[in-house]
Order: structure tokens, then C-alpha cells, then sequence
């Protein structure tokens, strides 16, 4: 019964959702492509042998900036969102570290 209310309320607006949901999709693809390209732009400029600490940098600002930003959102304080996502980040780059450690993968 709330279905049918629903789409007899809400008819012709099936274009308006899938036009929402495609730009949706394209907005977090670039945001991941942008995500993604932060931390490898000193690998791909070239930097040498500190490119890993300009990595972990960037990222941390990213992340710092990603959870202030959504912070906006949800309402709680800035420096808990920022501080919230560089510590999930910094975790996760831990984890991520330890296992290529395990798995004896080198930047050479």
C-alpha cells in the first residue's frame, strides 16, 4: 500500500532519480580517481627517495580535509571529523604497510 501511494504521488519522476544517480556515480568516481591519484603524485613526479614521506603528507592533509568537509554533514566538530579520518586513514596506510612488509614487497 506505501509503494503504491509512493509512486502515484511521485509518477514521472523516475527520470529526475536516474539523472541524480548518474551524476552521483560520475561525482564518485572522480572523487576516488582524485583520491587515488593524491597519494602516487610523488611516485609519478619522481621525487626520490622521499616520495614516501610527501605521500604520507599529502595524505594526511587530504584526510584532514575530507573529514572536516563532512563534518558539515553530520554536524559534529571539524577538528573531531578531520582528526577522526586521519586516524582511520593512518591505520588503514599502517595496515596496508605491515602487510606489504609481510609479503616482502619493496619500491625498488
Amino acid at each position: 500500500m506505501r509503494s503504491t501511494r509512493w509512486r502515484a504521488r511521485n509518477s514521472g519522476s523516475i527520470r529526475t532519480i536516474s539523472a541524480r544517480l548518474g551524476g552521483a556515480a560520475v561525482f564518485s568516481f572522480l572523487a576516488f580517481t582524485v583520491g587515488a591519484i593524491i597519494p602516487l603524485a610523488p611516485f609519478l613526479l619522481k621525487l626520490g627517495p622521499q616520495s614516501v614521506l610527501y605521500t604520507a603528507a599529502f595524505a594526511g592533509v587530504a584526510l584532514l580535509v575530507v573529514g572536516t568537509t563532512l563534518s558539515l554533514f553530520t554536524g559534529r566538530g571539524a577538528l573531531w571529523g578531520g582528526m577522526r579520518m586521519l586516524l582511520i586513514g593512518r591505520v588503514s596506510g599502517a595496515a596496508t604497510y605491515a602487510i606489504g612488509t609481510l609479503l616482502r614487497v619493496s619500491l625498488d
